[in-house]
């Protein structure tokens, strides 16, 4: 009986070792669930030379998820984007 014992023994130790090893792969970080938007860098706001480069980097920013909507306020060589 002696033989069995230890077979059932490896056994369990090989079953738990490939239990715990599946557990830590498919652990990862926890997440909240809640959605977070990025918010503006104050420098990417402006100001910008034209407002062809200020149209773009509103667009990239609703693209990106840093606002819904933008205004492009100023002139010549000073354009700034207001998010909405």
């Amino acid at each position: 009986m002696m033989p069995f014992s230890r077979l059932a023994a490896a056994a369990l130790c090989a079953g738990a070792l490939v239990t715990g090893a599946a557990a830590t792969a498919t652990a990862g970080p926890l997440d909240s669930g809640s959605a977070q938007v990025a918010q503006p860098n104050q420098n990417s706001l402006g100001p910008f030379e034209s407002l062809a480069e200020c149209l773009g980097r509103g667009n990239r920013g609703m693209d990106n998820g840093e606002w819904n909507d933008y205004d492009c306020v100023g002139s010549y060589g000073s354009y700034y984007i207001q998010p909405k």
